[in-house]
């Protein structure tokens, strides 16, 4: 998972299903200048529970989590992808350890064999009281991507909610070299829509993004 190049991309997403709503956008975010704070500060446990992903290892480098993306892994060279699955929507994600998590990937979703080219953390909550605190960081720099947030349709397995939560599995965040927030990714965007976004930081290194307002927490 190693490259050598000067920029980061990361995009963090809950995984499996698709919430069918209409409003989703793709957002940009934003940081103060004094924020010193970045994803490199944060790890998680591997997808086995016998290692750590440190998130600093990929400084310098361009990351993505989510799930489904060989395709992309395959493309670029000094890109590196991390898988963080999450339970709270539509308990999409039952597997009580990482054999039980491979093998749902492997037989049924998305199934046909598919194995993952890229590593797994653990089942990770990323809203509710139990939320990771790097999804509370994320959060706090990028406005939400919808609109609508059906808080009492099925299938919603936390509380308590906030504006600023993930709305659905598959959603996706684009971080820069510096570890920073750049793009927040609706559910409904494919992982091809994302390419330009990517090559575009590979190519010119840090992009600078812009967006008024205060955290929305």
């Amino acid at each position: 998972m190693v490259g050598f190049v000067d920029i980061v991309t990361i995009v963090l997403a809950t995984l499996w299903s698709v919430s069918g709503q209409e409003t989703s956008r793709q957002v940009a975010c934003y940081h103060h200048d004094d924020n010193l704070h970045s994803v490199y500060n944060f790890s998680m446990p591997d997808v086995h529970g016998e290692k750590t992903i440190d998130f600093s290892h990929y400084r310098g480098k361009v990351l993505l989590l989510y799930y489904g993306l060989n395709a992309l892994q395959d493309t670029y060279k000094n890109f590196h992808i991390v898988g963080v699955p999450c339970n709270l929507f539509g308990k999409q994600e039952p597997g009580a350890n990482g054999t039980e998590i491979l093998s749902m990937l492997k037989h049924v979703r998305p199934g046909s064999g598919f194995v993952p080219n890229f590593p797994l953390t653990q089942k990770t909550d990323v809203n509710g009281e139990k939320e990771h605190e790097l999804y509370t960081y994320l959060k706090a720099f990028c406005p939400p991507v919808d609109d609508i947030f059906y808080t009492e349709r099925s299938g919603i397995y936390y509380k308590p909610y906030h504006n600023s939560d993930v709305r659905w599995n598959f959603e996706k965040f684009l971080i820069n070299k510096e570890g920073k927030a750049v793009m927040r990714y609706p559910t409904r965007m494919l992982p091809s829509s994302l390419e330009k976004d990517i090559e575009d930081l590979l190519e010119e290194g840090s992009q600078t993004n812009s967006y008024g307002g205060e955290p929305g927490r």
